[in-house]
């Protein structure tokens, strides 16, 4: 009876973080295994925990890589802002929360902080010259605005005829007037 009962509540506390975790980029990284443990008892199930943890791992790109432990301070910062509700910050706000730790990384170590990141999909940075000064918080924020304007555009041209050359423009020069957003 203990054991059902157990066996229920894990079953339901499962749920809940799936459910709370579906509209969440997140939920792509979750595993069909669930595994609950009891931490005061010995249990078969947490060696079983421990070898799709490294199984899961393992698979990673990055697996393997070693990483400096003060870039620890700069993850927990960006998942804070992200937290936050922040999508987008100047790069210079990343370098104040850097300067202000006990033990700041160099220029060029947060370079390489910041492309290992974009690397494995945490943020997306461009390290070129025009693009350098933004890090996006959120990728899926960047893929959905991109996204509204590729495919707007074929919508557009069959019903508003009359915009077909600002989208002309769009397509030359980047260049995004402001009668094109709201369309």
């Amino acid at each position: 009876m203990l054991q059902r009962y157990r066996h229920e509540i894990c079953e339901k506390y499962f749920k809940e973080i799936r459910s709370y975790l579906k509209d969440k980029p997140t939920i792509l990284h979750l595993v069909n295994e669930d595994f609950a443990i009891d931490n005061t008892v010995v249990d078969s199930k947490l060696v079983a925990l421990k070898k799709k943890i490294v199984e899961v791992a393992s698979q990673q790109p990055y697996w393997g890589e070693e990483v400096p432990a003060r870039w620890i301070l700069l993850e927990r910062e960006l998942m804070r802002l992200k937290a936050a509700g922040i999508k987008v910050i100047p790069r210079t706000l990343l370098e104040a929360f850097n300067q202000a730790e006990d033990v700041p990384i160099s220029r060029e170590e947060l370079d390489l902080f910041l492309k290992f990141q974009n690397d494995i999909g945490t943020i997306l940075y461009f390290s070129l010259e025009v693009l350098k000064d933004k890090i996006v918080l959120v990728p899926q924020w960047m893929i959905d605005a991109l996204k509204s304007l590729i495919t707007a555009e074929m919508f557009v041209l069959r019903n508003v005829p009359a915009v077909a050359k600002k989208w002309d423009m769009f397509n030359k020069s980047g260049q995004l007037s402001p009668e094109l957003i709201g369309l």
